[in-house]
């Protein structure tokens, strides 16, 4: 399906992956070849890269994956992060878990409800709305200032 779907077709429908040997490369290749919704047979497979790929693979993804899911760059952000951890149930592990984050805390809440480990950055939340449950998540979630 990669090898189909990277280049010039614009596929407009759903695309079902059937295989469990996938990878960030080739579901990337795949989202950008399709306007339609990805499903996984196999949600198990573990999934490592980088946080914009994995935020294109599960913007498109309709299957909840279920896999362990590693951010491999140090230069994510909360709108990828939160796309992750809305595309997964697995845990979530940051190989570079000390960058600073900032962004409203109703999105911080569910980067850090998810199951992401580990977090040591800075978490700054930039909304004046949040509430207590955000802030004890956020704090759960982090044990950076």
């Amino acid at each position: 399906l990669a090898a189909a779907l990277d280049g010039s077709i614009n596929h407009g429908g759903a695309v079902t992956v059937t295989d469990s040997a996938y990878t960030v490369t080739e579901l990337k290749a795949i989202a950008g070849g399709t306007s339609g919704f990805i499903t996984l047979n196999d949600t198990t497979v573990a999934l490592s890269g980088d946080a914009t790929d994995l935020k294109t693979i599960f913007d498109e993804n309709s299957t909840a994956h279920t896999g362990a899911v590693t951010v491999t760059d140090g230069a994510y952000t909360v709108a990828e992060l939160k796309a992750i951890a809305g595309g997964t149930s697995g845990f979530i592990t940051l190989n570079n878990a000390g960058v600073a984050l900032s962004g409203d805390a109703t999105d911080l809440k569910t980067i850090f409800d998810e199951s992401i480990t580990a977090h040591t950055g800075q978490v700054t939340v930039t909304d004046a709305l949040y509430t207590v449950a955000e802030l004890k998540a956020i704090a759960g979630g982090t044990s950076g200032a």
